[in-house]
Parts: C-alpha cells; sequence; structure tokens
C-alpha cells in the first residue's frame, strides 16, 4: 500500500473554518472534499462532530477491498491478492496472517456478527499497514476505522482534531503538525466560508478549497 495514498486524506487539516452568523451546530456532517481524490484514493473528507471533535475519512476502495471473498491490498500491478483460506474469520473477528507475520486484524464493532459476509463496521487492531499509519502519526494510538460494504471499503481516522469556532475563525487543535500546519502542536487558526452545503477552506496561502456537505 503506498504511504502517499494511506495519508493523502491528512492534507484536508491545512485547512479550516469560519463565517460571520455561523455556529459549530452548523458545520457538523461529513464533507467531501473532491481535489483529494487521486489514482488511488476516489474520494474522502472530514466529518465534524458535536462537541468539537474531527476525523478523516477516505473512499480506500481502489487500495483495500473485498473481492469474490479475498482481500486485496494495493492497487494495480502492486496489488496484493488474499484468498479466503488465508484470512481467519469468525463473523467479528478478520485477520490475515502470512509466515508468522500479521497482514492486517479487524474486529467488528457494530454487533452484527456474521460468518456469511464480511460487511459491516470494523476497528483495526494490528497488522503492518496499521503499524505503519501509528509509526508516521507519531501518536501510537490513533483510532482506525472501516468500512466493508460490497467490494467498497471506507477508512476513517477517528476523531484525530478537534476544532471550534472563535472569532469568525476554526481554531484547530490536536493533529496539526501530523498536517503540516504546525511543527509544535499549537492550535491554528483559519478561515472559512459557508454558503448551504458547500464549505470553502482558505488555508495560511490563501488557497481555497471547495467541500460538499455529504451526510
Amino acid at each position: 500500500m503506498k504511504k502517499t495514498a494511506i495519508f493523502m486524506a491528512s492534507a484536508m487539516m491545512l485547512f479550516a473554518l469560519g463565517s460571520c452568523g455561523v455556529t459549530e451546530k452548523d458545520l457538523v456532517g461529513k464533507w467531501e472534499l473532491k481535489e483529494l481524490a487521486d489514482e488511488s484514493i476516489k474520494a474522502g473528507g472530514i466529518e465534524l462532530k458535536d462537541g468539537g471533535k474531527g476525523s478523516i475519512y477516505m473512499d480506500t476502495t481502489q487500495i483495500l477491498h473485498i473481492e469474490d471473498k479475498a482481500l486485496i491490498i494495493g492497487d494495480g500491478e502492486s496489488a496484493v491478492k488474499f484468498d479466503e483460506d488465508l484470512i481467519n474469520y469468525d463473523g467479528t473477528n478478520f485477520s490475515v496472517d502470512i509466515q508468522g507475520q500479521n497482514v492486517i486484524t479487524l474486529e467488528r464493532t457494530d454487533g452484527n456478527a456474521n460468518e456469511d459476509s464480511y460487511d459491516g463496521e470494523y476497528d483495526f487492531k494490528g497488522g503492518v499497514a496499521y503499524d505503519l499509519i501509528q509509526e508516521q502519526s507519531k501518536s501510537g494510538d490513533m483510532v482506525l476505522h472501516m468500512n466493508i460494504d460490497g467490494d467498497k471499503s471506507t477508512v476513517t481516522f477517528v476523531d484525530v482534531f478537534d476544532y471550534s469556532l472563535e472569532k469568525g475563525k476554526m481554531k484547530l487543535s490536536g493533529y496539526t503538525s501530523f498536517l503540516g500546519q504546525s511543527a509544535s502542536d499549537e492550535a491554528v487558526n483559519v478561515e472559512f466560508e459557508l454558503k448551504g452545503d458547500n464549505l470553502t477552506l482558505i488555508n495560511s496561502d490563501d488557497k481555497k478549497d471547495e467541500l460538499v456537505r455529504v451526510k
């Protein structure tokens, strides 16, 4: 799996939000950033939650998905296929181990155990890709969530930042160092414009990026 593909979604945190008369409640929801898409990531965005927590999500179908009960990791010629006989799955726990090395471990979180289908909500519990993400994030305890729906997948970096509105700008704290916003993890303030279901994010270089509410 390409490191750049795994972390492309984090670029969205270079921006933030604010507008006269807008409250935090007005911003709660999922916002898709179309510019996030590249040859490996179809789409992605941010999820702003009630209470000031924020997550980053990515449509990871092209680099991580299920195909005829097999797990596919990677894209194009670099993709690796793990057939069903290499997958350990009991309806709740999903893992792949090759020659003593754990490739991926997931634990179902939706309570709908089903040995006949992988579809559902999971948390990452281990594996090569998970360890790489934790190492690069320098947090050591990031919660990664995965949704499997047929041959599609979405990965969410859960509650990786905090946000609040102050004086017409959004104050971000938490994961800003990882996103290149602050080398010292200090909180940053950034501008935004909200018009209906369209959100314009304005970074420190006055570059504007458009997000659309999807939920």
